[in-house]
């Protein structure tokens, strides 16, 4: 794989990961493909593998999931707790406990 290759391919990843990250609900690879122009479906999932891998190797408490074909950011659930817990603390605006297990 040549150099420039290697770039677009983190360009790819970082900018569906944003995309991703901006949704507030998941978001297709083929809605990701359309809104990035020229990216095929196929490029897209693999770099939503891609940064599933990365995301679990970082342990940073984030994953994607995947939910009816579409991808978004989450929570992990073994941090879930903590989240719940910003949450109560926040008290200005209160989630159902169905939002906040989703958070988690």
């Amino acid at each position: 794989m040549s150099e420039r290759e290697k770039v677009r391919k983190e360009d790819l990843v970082a900018a569906v990961g944003a995309m991703i990250f901006a949704s507030d609900e998941p978001v297709q690879p083929k809605e990701l493909a359309s809104a990035l122009g020229g990216v095929g479906k196929a490029d897209v999932e693999t770099a939503i593998g891609e940064l599933e891998e990365r995301l679990s190797q970082l342990s940073v408490g984030l994953q994607i999931e995947r939910i009816a074909g579409g991808a978004r950011l989450a929570t992990r659930t073994d941090v879930g707790v903590w989240v719940r817990q910003l949450f109560r603390q926040r008290n200005r605006t209160r989630l159902s406990l169905p939002a906040l297990e989703t958070l988690a």
